[in-house]
């Protein structure tokens, strides 16, 4: 951002294709070395330098909306009561997936009991909670 903080971007589908204009001829390209971001009201371009007979447009991106976090929890079934110190908070933007894990290792003298929410899935505007129960 002109401000230089960092925001996650995603593409922006339907818009364009990304197409390289190379001395007269168009071709579809995926990658272009050296790329950067340029902001243009609320739209940002991957481009890349022209040496003066070639010209670039590449699909436009829009801003990732930030996600609600996912917190991941282990519980002991009987008491309640935590297992970690702190519980482990994901978070990431709308639509990108998520995996959590148990940690069956790091509790020796617990057995896995069952869980509560989704062990994967995918990043959404809501707060979600995963909950690992142990006894």
């Amino acid at each position: 951002m002109p401000d230089g903080s960092k925001v996650q971007l995603k593409p922006n589908n339907g818009v364009g294709e990304t197409v390289f204009y190379k001395n007269g001829q168009l071709y579809v390209r995926w990658y272009f070395n050296g790329t950067t971001v340029i902001p243009m009201d609320d739209y940002y371009f991957m481009t890349a330098a022209s040496d003066g007979n070639n010209f670039v447009v590449v699909r436009p991106y829009v801003l990732a909306a930030t996600a609600a976090p996912i917190t991941v929890k282990y519980v002991d079934a009987l008491t309640g009561e935590s297992l970690v110190t702190t519980d482990l908070t994901l978070n990431g933007i709308v639509g990108q997936p998520y995996t959590t894990q148990r940690i069956d290792d790091e509790l020796p003298n617990y057995d896995f009991t069952n869980i509560v929410g989704n062990a994967s899935g995918v990043f959404t505007a809501d707060a979600q909670t995963v909950t690992y129960y142990y006894s």
